[in-house]
């Protein structure tokens, strides 16, 4: 569900996602000589919803980024990063669209910007499983993906994703077989079942 902040009389959303989930980038955040940096996320192409181009995120993760996983915002988290892929997952990333991560120190200057794209396939959750992780989505929505959904139905954990929960329109956090049979139903072609990304207030 959507949390509402009251400010005065006017209701403002807030799209920041505290829960793992599969849609996700994944990028490297790159050294920061130990200084504290943020990213801005924006939206530079999005076929299945168009009118969401430009739309303006930040990275935002918990205290201890957890596998890596970071989440979107709508305030400048400054932080020094871990090293390696940072993924950052929400229920406002859709697939096939392409997001410009661009980081800064200071608020004024972005630099490094890069270009990333998401998967097509919502029903894709992994890319490959080996004895103790998967990748991330591969554009393929396959039988791996409905496994590694069992997988995670039975309690097994498996990184860089903490949690695989894709049923309903904001995923509920809790793994089922609603979440298995959504999985089975990208496996099949079914068409992306998500609305639109929220902007920022």
């Amino acid at each position: 569900e959507t949390e509402t902040i009251v400010c005065g009389e006017v209701p403002v959303p807030v799209v920041a996602d505290d829960y793992d989930k599969l849609r996700y980038i994944s990028f490297t955040p790159g050294a920061s000589g130990g200084y504290p940096q943020a990213f801005r996320v924006t939206i530079s192409s999005c076929p299945l919803f168009p009118g969401a181009v430009g739309q303006q995120y930040w990275v935002a993760g918990p205290p201890d980024v957890t596998y890596n996983t970071a989440y979107l915002g709508c305030t400048p988290d400054y932080r020094v990063w871990p090293a390696g892929l940072l993924h950052v997952g929400d229920r406002d990333i859709v697939p096939g669209a392409t997001y410009t991560v661009e980081a800064t120190f200071n608020g004024a200057e972005f630099s490094d910007p890069v270009d990333i794209s998401t998967w097509s396939k919502w029903g894709d959750i992994v890319g490959s499983c080996g004895a103790e992780t998967c990748t991330p989505p591969d554009g393929i929505a396959g039988l791996a993906d409905i496994m590694t959904e069992i997988g995670f139905f039975q309690g097994e954990r498996v990184v860089p994703l903490s949690v695989v929960d894709i049923a309903g329109e904001t995923p509920d956090r809790v793994v089922g077989l609603s979440d298995i049979m959504g999985a089975i139903g990208g496996f099949q072609g079914q068409a992306y079942p998500y609305s639109a990304p929220q902007p920022c207030p």
